[in-house]
C-alpha cells in the first residue's frame, strides 16, 4: 500500500501526519505507569542484607503503601524504589498515622522519600511526574510532582 505520509492532498493543505514517529519520555511499555522514588535513610547501606534490617524495614514500609517493581541496591545513604504509580499512597483521610509513604517510613525507619524521574542519565527529582507526560516540552521545565 502506498505511503500518504507528506502528500499534500486534493486540496494543498497537506497529507497526515508522521506522527508514529514521535517519541516523549514515558514509563508504560508493555507495563503499568511506574513511579520512582529515592528512599533516603541514615547507614541504610550498612548490613542492609541481615534480617531485620533498615533496608528491609524501610522495603516493608513501602509494600504498606504501595505495588512495588523494582527495589535498587542501597549507596550511601539512599536507595531507589520503583512501584506502580497509580498504587503509591500520597496520603488519605485515615486517622492511623499512616496514611502515606512519606508517613510510614518515617515511622519505621526515620528516613524520608522524594519521587524522582528519568532525565538523562539519572533520576532527578522536581520534574513532572509521568502521569502529565504529555505535556512535555523539551523547551519547559516542569516543577511540583
Amino acid at each position: 500500500m502506498p505511503s500518504v505520509i507528506d502528500d499534500t492532498g486534493y486540496n494543498g493543505l497537506g497529507g497526515p501526519a508522521a506522527n508514529y514517529l514521535k517519541a516523549k519520555p514515558s514509563t508504560r511499555f508493555a507495563t503499568r505507569q511506574l513511579a520512582f522514588f529515592t528512599v533516603t535513610i541514615a547507614d541504610v547501606h550498612l548490613n542492609y542484607a541481615t534480617a531485620n534490617s533498615t533496608y528491609s524495614k524501610a522495603i516493608r514500609a513501602v509494600q504498606q503503601n504501595a505495588e512495588i517493581y523494582a527495589v535498587g541496591l542501597p549507596a550511601a545513604n539512599d536507595f531507589v524504589v520503583v512501584v506502580a504509580q497509580d498504587t503509591a499512597n500520597d496520603g488519605d483521610n485515615t486517622d492511623d498515622g499512616l496514611n502515606s509513604m512519606a508517613d510510614t517510613l518515617s515511622q519505621a525507619t526515620g528516613g524520608t522519600v522524594t519521587a524522582v524521574h528519568l532525565a538523562g542519565d539519572a533520576l532527578v527529582a522536581n520534574l513532572m511526574a509521568y502521569s502529565d507526560e504529555s505535556q512535555l516540552n523539551s523547551t519547559e521545565s516542569y516543577n511540583g510532582i
